[in-house]
């Protein structure tokens, strides 16, 4: 990721998009809750206890049943990869991705895909 996308730091810049798409959320519903899910619950915990957001918690449920619970979220966040698409595309609401337009490197799910397949529920936040 680091060299595809020209980001120097990583962990840095992926702290800064969920930070920023936490607060896209927040700003517009009041009692926000979130739900994180992930194949690495240890670093997923770790990051989220850094963002310091109220009311978080991250799932140690099964592939399935993390899928089955993003799916009844009403919005969602998601990160690289297809299987959060997946959660934000059978799941109501909007759906923020990461915006990854400023780099040279084309990521399949970037703003491109979103826009030409007309998924409208699906909101660009900068990465970083």
């Amino acid at each position: 990721m680091s060299k595809l996308f020209s980001v120097e730091d990583l962990d840095k810049s992926y702290e800064g998009y969920l930070r920023r798409a936490f607060t896209f959320f927040t700003e517009r519903f009041d009692n926000v809750i979130f739900v994180v899910t992930s194949d690495d619950v240890v670093a997923t915990t770790k990051m989220t206890k850094k963002l310091t957001f109220p009311n978080t918690f991250v799932s140690q449920g099964s592939a399935a049943e993390d899928m089955h619970l993003l799916t009844l979220c009403n919005h969602t966040i998601i990160t690289f990869g297809s299987y959060g698409f997946w959660a934000g595309f059978l799941g109501p609401g909007w759906t923020a991705y990461p915006d990854m337009n400023y780099t040279g490197a084309l990521y399949i799910q970037s703003r491109h895909f979103y826009e030409a397949a007309y998924l409208d529920d699906f909101v660009p936040i900068l990465y970083r």
